[in-house]
């Protein structure tokens, strides 16, 4: 799923805690990191697949 960049005028940044949460929690759970791609319009994660 595509997500538009939503940037925001005069606020600060965001922290990136949500995607850095998101990955740790995976990583406990796969060993493998999620995968953040951005080109400054809009910003994909993927998540590889988990075979159980």
């Amino acid at each position: 799923m595509k997500n538009d960049l939503n940037r925001r005028n005069g606020a600060q940044p965001g922290s990136k805690i949500g995607l850095s949460n998101l990955d740790n929690r995976y990583k406990l759970l796969t060993k493998r990191n999620i995968i953040v791609e951005n080109n400054f319009e809009s910003f994909t994660v993927k998540l590889p697949i988990i075979k159980f």
